[in-house]
């Protein structure tokens, strides 16, 4: 995305929406490598990847073409797959940084390396890629810029998630932090949606990088599997292919930012956590975060994250 301008007319669209659709389908073979299962007998394996960000996204031209370009994940070097008893349920201390793009579990008692953590991240990725196809680089520059907020460490990070502290009822009262997307990224998100090229394509991109990947895991709401998001995404890459109207600019208005920030008010999104270990010695080395005043959910413990990829019944 840095190295080039993006694409413009319905070609363009086209090729937009296959990527993702493709990213998405590379994904979800690595969370459930259907090859693999095709013998009885064999223990059914299951991956990660673990490392999903730009630097990991390869542009190669596409085999037969003269100029058409196809989108890779690649550096599988934190990346892992095993058995149903088996997988991906890492302490977090041992969760890898993935600056940027890092999921809260990563400040989480109990949290780990999930499919889930890869589903985070492609978010992340996917609702940067969207910024560049609408703005290029500027926009780029702009959301991150945007986005860069003090963290529990005192520095300032452009990760899309942030921890506060819940107000307290009683001056005895124990603190608890809650962690939540930060309002920067569902701000650009509605910016992002009043651009004048901004698709149903795109708001349909937008709800789903919103309602099912940027989840801060809770009781209540959980980030969907890699299967629903490529049905999903394959659904409207063909409705990009035989609905001319689908790939036009259209942007939300005034009526539809009031209605969204009305149900925005409504939402519940900040979930009550434990800090890790390393995050309670951060916080209680810089103790000024910001107070979260709302009301907030439940989040998992750390056996539903050990149950996170239990495989689905």
């Amino acid at each position: 995305m840095v190295a080039s301008n993006p694409p413009k007319n319905r070609t363009g669209v086209l090729w937009f929406s296959s990527q993702m659709c493709g990213l998405m389908g590379a994904l979800d073979t690595i969370h459930d490598p259907k090859h693999l299962h095709l013998e009885q007998g064999v223990i059914r394996k299951y991956g990660r990847h673990g490392d999903i960000k730009c630097d990991n996204i390869l542009c190669f031209q596409k085999s037969g073409t003269t100029n058409e370009k196809i989108l890779v994940i690649s550096d599988f070097g934190l990346s892992a797959f095993n058995s149903d008893k088996s997988r991906s349920n890492i302490p977090n201390g041992k969760v890898p940084p993935v600056p940027g793009y890092r999921p809260p579990e990563c400040d989480i008692e109990g949290g780990t390396v999930s499919r889930a953590f890869d589903i985070w991240t492609l978010g992340c990725l996917f609702l940067d890629f969207v910024t560049w196809f609408l703005g290029g680089h500027g926009y780029l520059a702009e959301f991150k810029r945007k986005r860069k907020t003090p963290f529990i460490n005192g520095a300032v990070n452009d990760i899309f998630f942030t921890i506060k502290s819940l107000e307290k009822k009683k001056m005895e009262e124990k603190a608890t932090y809650v962690a939540l997307v930060k309002p920067e990224v569902t701000e650009w998100i509605l910016t992002l949606r009043q651009h004048p090229n901004c698709s149903p394509f795109l708001h349909k991109a937008l709800d789903l990088i919103e309602q099912d990947m940027l989840i801060v895991l809770s009781t209540e709401k959980k980030r969907s599997l890699s299967s629903k998001l490529l049905d999903d995404f394959e659904e409207i890459s063909r409705r990009c292919q035989s609905q001319k109207g689908y790939v036009k600019g259209k942007p939300w208005g005034n009526d539809e930012l009031r209605d969204a920030r009305e149900r925005m008010a409504q939402n519940i999104t900040a979930v009550e956590i434990v800090p890790n270990e390393t995050a309670l010695a951060l916080i209680r080395d810089h103790n000024r975060l910001p107070v979260h005043s709302g009301k907030s959910m439940k989040s998992i413990g750390p056996a539903q994250y050990k149950a996170l990829e239990r495989p689905e019944k």
